[in-house]
């Protein structure tokens, strides 16, 4: 898609905190929810964030075709057109375009080993440690468990029965991609549309922006503190940067 934008507008970059201050929602999700008091103002509630180092096809030029993954196939998140930013850089988030976004097949086991050892580090990491990451350790546990595939029945039990499935670990989620016991799903993404009022609106908005001080932390002793978590744990938008190459089957 062309974007019909000068570069030196197009290609200014802000921040997440800038976004969740001025625009509403988590600055950590992919698709923050913004509260009533923001979208009384913008009206925009279609937000996408997209980290490269769990989404390394993501779209990193203005316009331009791409792909998203995630280890739910049931997200429903796209009946409607996405406002998707990648982050490009440290702290560097990007307006790529309004996007389509449908679902194609999964990655294939070939696929998914293709993909850089810290986008599987990451998923893996993400995985084995946070709520949404539940379904995929169900899965795994199940596998282990009964030494075979799960229906979805025993699945659908599993997951109503509260079970976080902690046990699971980061080494078992990564040997199940490797297995093919669990899969990436995958969504293509097409740019039918660039909002240049919006990204004209971010320039201003952000030139005249002051972020909020940070509020200042009194010194405690760390004495008996146990070993800090592991790496997986402490990964944030500014970890793992890297430009992706794609796949030989799936190229951007």
């Amino acid at each position: 898609y062309e974007v019909p934008l000068d570069r030196d507008v197009r290609d200014v970059v802000v921040t997440r905190l800038f976004m969740s201050k001025v625009y509403g929602g988590s600055p950590q999700e992919t698709f923050p929810r913004v509260a009533q008091n923001f979208l009384r103002v913008h009206h925009m509630d279609d937000f996408m964030y997209l980290n490269l180092d769990m989404n390394p096809h993501a779209p990193q030029v203005p316009g331009a075709p791409g792909l998203f993954f995630d280890a739910d196939e049931s997200i429903d998140q796209f009946s409607k057109i996405r406002r998707v930013f990648s982050r490009i850089g440290s702290s560097q988030w990007e307006y790529m375009g309004q996007y389509e976004i449908k679902p194609v097949a999964s990655l294939t086991m070939e696929e998914w080993n293709e993909q850089r050892s810290t986008v599987r580090l990451v998923w893996a990491s993400k995985l084995s440690t946070t709520g949404w990451g539940v379904p995929c350790r169900g899965v795994m546990h199940l596998y282990e468990q009964l030494g075979r595939k799960p229906t979805k029945r025993e699945v659908k039990e599993a997951l109503q029965s509260g079970n976080q499935f902690k046990n699971v670990s980061r080494e078992q989620i990564a040997e199940g991609f490797l297995k093919g016991w669990v899969t990436m799903a995958v969504w293509t993404m097409k740019c039918v549309g660039y909002d240049v009022d919006f990204q004209r609106e971010l320039v201003t908005e952000y030139v005249n922006w002051t972020p909020p001080d940070e509020p200042k932390r009194l010194a405690t002793p760390q004495r008996g503190r146990k070993r800090k978590r592991e790496e997986h744990r402490a990964l944030d938008e500014d970890d793992l940067i890297y430009h992706p190459r794609g796949t030989k089957t799936r190229p951007i």
